[in-house]
């Protein structure tokens, strides 16, 4: 669905470009509203294979290749193009050739939206074993379903215990708890990155709300900076922590949440998100001030 959404809003990005001068294959109507376009211009859909220096290698849903220069292409500072991201490329000419400088490129489907591994992060489950501000440490459950070892008649609950990880607490980071985070509660943890190396946790869900319905809701807190609106078809969501990070989200085709995020601006809330924070934008279903 959001991909739809998202291929939607970008659409009519695309054709807000067209009538500023750019005219796409399909751009016929861009065509009468502007004398002074190029009719040479033209637009050419691929999926991005490798870029920088100046430089994107891409290819076409047919398997056609090319290396475009795209030092003078000004891109939108949110969408920082990577491998995998699906684009249209505004060109002169009637056809694409290897080496040309383009005009344009306009995400049309980011990477992460066409990627399982980015609807939502990993978790861990487990006892807390040390906790405070900074960090949080996690024994894995015990794997109930290998109560007994083969060729074993008895198995201690300690020796079934699974690994412990310490992981690094966001800045950004909610509690979805009643009676705390604390030694000997068992939680789940939602977090980026690598378990073994420098994960970071920024949400802890214990035990005491498993059946609650807060515990559905995933959120990160921080100061909402802006809502930026140059493309009023997508407008973007800039939260920042405590400790200057930032992160983005998408408010596209929610008029509540475009109130929300305007009423809220400067102020301190909790933004709910339905998939990942790996991405680099992710997609805000709710925004909660904070008191």
């Amino acid at each position: 669905m959001k991909k739809i959404v998202f291929l939607a809003a970008l659409g009519l990005l695309a054709l807000s470009m067209a009538s500023c001068g750019k005219k796409s294959d399909k751009g016929a109507a861009s065509a009468a509203e502007s004398a002074t376009e190029d009719p040479s211009e033209n637009s050419l859909g691929a999926t991005i294979q490798k870029i920088g220096d100046g430089s994107m290698m891409v290819q076409t849903d047919d398997g056609k290749s090319y290396t475009f220069d795209i030092s003078k292409v000004k891109m939108d500072p949110v969408w920082t193009l990577m491998p995998g991201d699906e684009v249209q490329i505004g060109y002169n000419g009637a056809e694409p050739a290897d080496g040309m400088a383009v005009n344009t490129v306009v995400m049309s489907v980011p990477f992460e939206y066409s990627s399982e591994d980015y609807n939502e992060d990993p978790t861990i489950y487990g006892e807390i074993t040390a906790v405070d501000d900074k960090s949080i440490t996690i024994r894995e459950q015990p794997d109930e379903r290998a109560d007994v070892d083969e060729g074993s008649s008895q198995v201690s609950p300690e020796s079934r215990m699974g690994d412990s990880y310490t992981l690094e607490r966001a800045a950004y980071g909610t509690e979805v708890t009643k009676d705390g985070v604390k030694v000997g509660a068992f939680a789940l943890v939602s977090y980026t990155g690598d378990l073994k190396d420098k994960a970071v946790a920024y949400r802890v869900c214990t035990e005491d709300m498993m059946e609650d319905e807060a515990s559905n809701v995933i959120g990160v807190k921080g100061k909402l900076e802006k809502l930026e609106e140059s493309n009023p078809d997508l407008p973007i969501l800039y939260l920042k922590a405590s400790d200057g990070t930032e992160l983005k989200f998408t408010v596209s085709d929610d008029e509540n949440l475009k109130k929300l995020a305007k009423e809220n601006v400067g102020k301190e809330v909790e933004v709910d998100f339905a998939d990942s924070l790996r991405a680099r934008v992710s997609s805000a279903t709710n925004i909660k001030p904070l008191h």
